[in-house]
């Protein structure tokens, strides 16, 4: 069950990805905006917590610092919390403050007017099981089930073939020894690359597809030895699976004027959990 700290740092999240692709934008390439959440600043002994602060090096001696204060609240966001925002712009001697809520009373507005340094933005959130526009994001891991490698002596025909304990085997490539195991996993992924690349740009359902592909990786002279015999050429025959997932979206937010962001669930892909943001800014 989704906590009001969960809902709260779902809004964080989503306008911490916003303004870094904007900032990003204004910026350029090579240069890249700081974005921290939660950031703890203490002044004068006081303790203040910055939602999402943000600064840019736009050029050399000007770094100029927003905050953005986040509220995602069923009610309206009152003045009480306009004044403390202000205080925290002046603690964190920022340029700009942005609060982001979903609504607030009048006096919140009139509130704001006194600081021309605070903007009020308004967020909407969708709910991702009825939203009216669907957004749909599928993640593809292949996984190689089934790998055979016929290895050619240089100038032979391959008419004796003979068994090899990888393990035991010494494996020298470009003038370096190679993991076996490992550099022909690497050829294997290399021989489905194309195969790989055709499935990738295939709209498909979810669900697990098999493959089989047979190729060739041809070396040339004083490239790759194999227990000190050079060898020219290598036949794949590998067999693989590729499971096509649907991923959830789990918050979906629109910051007027500013973007929106939709977030997907967290996915496990071999050893690591990745999840995946799509932002998309507001047109200026």
């Amino acid at each position: 069950m989704e906590t009001p700290q969960d809902k709260g740092d779902a809004l964080e999240n989503a306008v911490a990805a916003i303004e870094e692709v904007i900032l990003q934008s204004s910026l350029g390439m090579g240069r890249k905006p700081i974005i921290e959440k939660k950031k703890i600043i203490i002044v004068n002994g006081v303790r203040h917590e910055i939602d999402v602060y943000a600064t840019a090096d736009l050029a050399p001696g000007y770094r100029p610092i927003f905050i953005f204060e986040c509220k995602n609240w069923k009610e309206a966001v009152g003045k009480n919390e306009i004044i403390i925002f202000s205080e925290k712009i002046n603690a964190a001697r920022a340029t700009s403050g942005c609060f982001v809520a979903k609504s607030y009373t009048s006096d919140a507005v009139s509130q704001a007017k006194n600081d021309p340094r605070i903007t009020l933005l308004l967020a909407a959130e969708y709910d991702p099981e009825n939203d009216a526009e669907v957004y749909q994001f599928f993640t593809r891991t292949p996984e190689m089930m089934k790998r055979d490698v016929t290895m050619f002596k240089r100038g032979s025909a391959g008419l004796d073939p003979k068994p090899i304990l990888l393990e035991a085997a010494e494996l020298d490539y470009l003038g370096q020894r190679v993991d076996p195991k490992a550099q022909l996993y690497i050829w294997s992924m290399k021989v489905c690359a194309d195969d790989l690349m055709a499935f990738f740009e295939q709209p498909v359902p979810a669900g697990i597809y098999y493959r089989v592909v047979d190729g060739n990786l041809y070396f040339s002279a004083g490239q790759l030895f194999l227990n000190h015999h050079e060898l020219e050429r290598l036949a794949f025959h590998v067999e693989y699976k590729i499971t096509v997932t649907l991923v959830p979206v789990v918050s979906h937010f629109e910051v007027k004027s500013r973007g929106r962001c939709i977030t997907f669930a967290p996915q496990l892909i071999g050893n690591d959990t990745m999840q995946w943001q799509v932002v998309m800014p507001s047109a200026r």
